[in-house]
């Protein structure tokens, strides 16, 4: 790793730094009792310009630190931001389409939305356990915001006061573990920490073991694996369809992501304790998340124990600790993006008026009156199954492979039995939009926005093509996974 830093890598950070700060000067001066939508395009501009950053230093195949290695610009964190501001991008387009019907059409929400990203890139960026905590904490404070926007409805604050609660006890185990690490290794630097390992032996460990396991705690509470899991329903069921987009996306790749920068860059000699840990909470994560989705009715608490055992999936692909693992976790984590993107762009369409009330049975008949619309539900659906030619066979195909490779069959047959409870909770969805009869009031109405309808169609299409295609992507994550293997 070269020892100097040319500061340009970070130009896609300082560029969503610095539109939200315009954003913010922008609401106070001129958008305070007006529609909003204005913000949302020049925050829409800012993560495209960051984005085009992002893609020059990927295609430049920068390699740097700056201030002591705190600060890390390597393929691994680029390819993370590519994919945050993608995700930023989408969340923004449901967002100018939904929110101008709601009480969330206030100019603060588009800041918010880009200092959440900001922080989590600041998150997968950090060589050192206090900028990584500083832009999860970051990431958190915005989303809690975000969560209780529409203030009105008694859902939405219940959700946001379920998600700080949670938040508060991810932070505290995460900074009691940063602090024993600290206590024992004199340093907060994930280089300094693996260092420090590689001199001592097992008998010297002290408090770096339950400080490992408290940052891998609130690590898990950050995604919502399993048992850490249980704010992820009410929250979802009491947020807004673009929350739940960025919920869906955002919090999990930046906790995959810091995961595996934790547990390779600064722990990595400490495998033989860890690994049977993330195993753990990879198998309770993948059965336990469809279990309780199987007797859901709303569609957003289904696809809330679904996203528990999507993360189930990702950590088994840390917990087998190869190359073909970790790259069918961030396969993985791409394909349940889409995924998970097209169904909320289809949900947004189907406007209600109590977003928390969309239970299943009022999407049947919609394959009837809305086939285009219903075909990409259903497309989405599959793609979360992980059924084929979505994107989501060929992750979780990679990720039972890198586990078989391990000698984890164990776990290997434990993601088989998920896959199966995959198919079953997300195949409901499709009977009752395709084989169950319209109720009595008829589908939600369909709200038919250029903005939605784009992110409807990269979705579907984005989940066929690597399904179909995938050899581009796993090539991109081999390349990306270079920086800590």
């Amino acid at each position: 790793m070269q020892s100097g830093f040319d500061w340009a890598a970070l130009a896609p950070e300082l560029t969503l730094a610095g539109f939200a700060l315009l954003a913010l000067l922008m609401e106070g001066l001129f958008w305070p009792r007006r529609s909003a939508v204005n913000l949302g395009y020049l925050s829409l501009l800012g993560c495209l310009v960051a984005l085009s950053f992002a893609l020059v230093e990927w295609a430049q195949e920068g390699d740097g630190q700056a201030l002591n290695g705190m600060i890390l610009a390597d393929s691994y964190s680029t390819f993370f931001d590519i994919l945050f501001l993608c995700a930023a991008v989408l969340v923004l387009l449901l967002a100018l389409q939904h929110l101008p019907h709601s009480d969330q059409d206030r100019g603060e929400y588009y800041p918010l939305l880009l200092l959440a990203t900001l922080g989590m890139m600041a998150a997968v960026a950090a060589g050192d356990l206090i900028l990584l905590f500083v832009g999860l904490e970051l990431t958190s404070l915005c989303l809690y915001v975000l969560v209780g926007m529409e203030w009105r409805r008694r859902s939405a604050n219940e959700a946001s006061l379920k998600l700080f609660l949670s938040g508060l006890l991810g932070t505290g185990l995460f900074a009691y573990g940063i602090s024993l690490i600290y206590g024992e290794v004199g340093s907060s630097g994930l280089q300094d920490v693996e260092i420090h390992l590689r001199e001592i032996d097992a008998r010297e460990w002290g408090l770096l073991l339950p400080g490992m396991g408290l940052i891998l705690a609130g690590l898990a509470v950050k995604i919502g694996a399993a048992p850490f899991h249980i704010w992820a329903p009410d929250v979802y069921q009491g947020s807004s369809a673009p929350v739940i987009a960025f919920l869906m996306l955002g919090p999990k790749l930046a906790g995959a992501a810091v995961f595996g920068r934790v547990l390779f860059g600064g722990l990595a000699s400490l495998e033989e304790i860890w690994m049977p840990i993330v195993w753990g909470l990879a198998a309770v994560s993948i059965i336990g998340g469809y279990l309780l989705a199987l007797n859901q009715r709303n569609l957003k608490r289904v696809l809330a124990y679904a996203g528990v055992s999507q993360s189930g999936f990702a950590l088994m692909g840390l917990a087998a600790a190869n190359e073909s693992g970790l790259s069918g976790m961030l396969f993985h984590l791409v394909a349940c993006g889409l995924a998970n993107m097209g169904a909320i762009a289809a949900l947004v369409i189907c406007h209600r008026e109590e977003e928390e009330g969309a239970e299943l049975g009022d999407y049947r008949g919609l394959g009837s009156r809305h086939p285009w619309l219903a075909l990409a539900m259903a497309l989405s659906m599959i793609g979360l199954a992980g059924l084929p030619p979505t994107a989501g066979f060929m992750g979780r195909a990679v990720l039972l492979n890198g586990a078989i490779e391990a000698g984890y069959l164990g776990l290997a047959f434990l993601g088989g039995a998920g896959c199966l409870l995959g198919i079953y909770v997300h195949s409901r969805i499709i009977v009752n939009m395709y084989m169950q009869p319209s109720p009595e009031g008829g589908t939600p109405p369909v709200v038919v926005a250029p903005e939605a309808l784009v992110v409807l169609l990269l979705a579907v299409l984005g989940s066929l093509c690597l399904g179909l295609w995938p050899s581009p992507l796993l090539d991109v994550v081999r390349a990306a996974l270079i920086a800590i293997l």
